[in-house]
């Protein structure tokens, strides 16, 4: 029952991203379908959505989050809490490709093919 609810509420949020016009990485998607099939908890959902650049960022994030639910158990832990975060990170992700003309994106393609 628990996967259930958790599928439908993932559908849902990919839903409302796509109805703002914003798509998903592969990689994400495969995270969501790992998560929905309990294959990784909640706290590796989130540390994928932190996009940490360091492990030392990480070993930072991972205690400073575990402080969090020593204080509050609830916090972090729902569903709701997880996919309110990865939704958040994918629409921040989404504002920094954001161009306001098509030249702008062009821009940045790379110019020869050793890329």
């Amino acid at each position: 029952m628990y996967c259930i609810l958790r599928s439908q509420q993932v559908h849902q949020m990919v839903s409302n991203l796509k109805a703002e016009g914003l798509a998903l990485e592969h990689v994400d998607m495969l995270m969501l379908d790992a998560y929905i099939a309990k294959k990784i908890e909640g706290i590796d959902l989130l540390a994928h959505a932190q996009q940490f650049k360091t492990m030392a960022a990480y070993h930072y994030w991972c205690l400073t989050y575990q402080k969090t639910l020593i204080s509050d158990p609830t916090l972090g832990t729902s569903v709701e809490y997880i996919l309110s975060e990865f939704q958040n990170t994918i629409r921040r992700k989404s504002n920094l490709y954001k161009f306001d003309t098509p030249s702008e994106s062009l821009a940045l393609m790379p110019t020869t093919t050793d890329c």
